[in-house]
């Protein structure tokens, strides 16, 4: 996420994951190797997947119809595979204030038992596509099927399907965290009847009560802020290093690129004895 934010152009550079974070959800959801060895040999033979990016900024004005298409404003921020919003955005943004050192799986114990004593499931909503606002406790925004390593919220996405995968969960009490938390970890969510499920390129999340207190928002792990949020779609933008199929018969991008950085030599012309 940092190195995608840093780009000037993250179209333009092909990247290659190495797999050092907590839940390596790209690593997972694309299949790539887990060892130094393994990315090294990606580098030499792998190919470029053009994957879709989320951007996210805070939300101050009414939405425009053509916000999907409008310029990037400077406070927003490139995303890989997901944001949401809700109980886990707010395990999150505990984190981010209390965290010292290395985190790991087990980090989160503790901030969840901190959220959780003082929590109470807000009432958010959702508009998707400047359509009618969906009424939610918690909304996950996804490219990836893996969430957090252990689950799959958006159980239907793909990295390069060009929208959104949007799961709007109705209520978030720990009853219904546990219940739909089990769901997710069969990757089945998206069939329970009570939970909105759609797919979409731009969306707004912001408070049903604008005198509510503002819910924090999570993009790719890490706290990003509190609502009201835009997020917008550019799909087949990223371009993500990853296996090359055993059926690929066509020149990958890299392979283009190492073609025009180091051209063959010229040996049209003869000799002349």
């Amino acid at each position: 996420n940092e190195v995608v934010n840093g780009l000037a152009d993250p179209a333009a550079v092909p990247i290659v994951q190495m797999p050092v974070g907590t839940a390596n959800v790209l690593v997972r959801e694309l299949n790539l190797p887990w060892k130094p060895k393994g990315v090294a040999a990606l580098v030499e033979s792998g190919r470029v997947m053009r994957c879709d990016m989320g951007e996210i900024e805070p939300l101050n004005t009414p939405v425009a119809a053509d916000f999907a298409d409008a310029p990037l404003h400077a406070t927003a921020r490139r995303f890989l595979v997901v944001m949401s919003c809700g109980f886990d955005a707010m395990v999150i943004e505990d984190i981010h204030h209390n965290r010292s050192g290395k985190l790991g799986l087990r980090g989160y114990v503790r901030p969840i038992l901190r959220t959780l004593r003082h929590y109470t499931p807000p009432t958010i909503h959702v508009t998707v596509d400047c359509g009618e606002p969906h009424t939610g406790a918690m909304v996950v925004v996804s490219n990836s099927r893996n969430y957090a390593g252990l689950f799959s919220v958006a159980d239907k996405a793909a990295m390069d399907s060009g929208v959104f995968d949007v799961c709007i969960l109705p209520t978030a009490n720990l009853a219904a965290l546990l219940r739909y938390g089990f769901a997710a970890w069969r990757a089945r969510i998206s069939s329970l009847p009570d939970v909105t499920y759609l797919n979409a390129s731009a969306i707004t999340i912001q408070t049903a009560d604008p005198d509510a207190d503002p819910v924090p928002v999570e993009v790719d792990g890490e706290h990003f802020g509190q609502t009201p949020v835009a997020v917008r779609i550019q799909p087949r933008t990223l371009p993500i290093v990853v296996p090359k199929n055993e059926n690929d018969t066509q020149p990958s991008e890299l392979e283009d690129q190492s073609s025009s950085n180091h051209p063959a030599p010229d040996h049209s012309a003869q000799s002349a004895d």
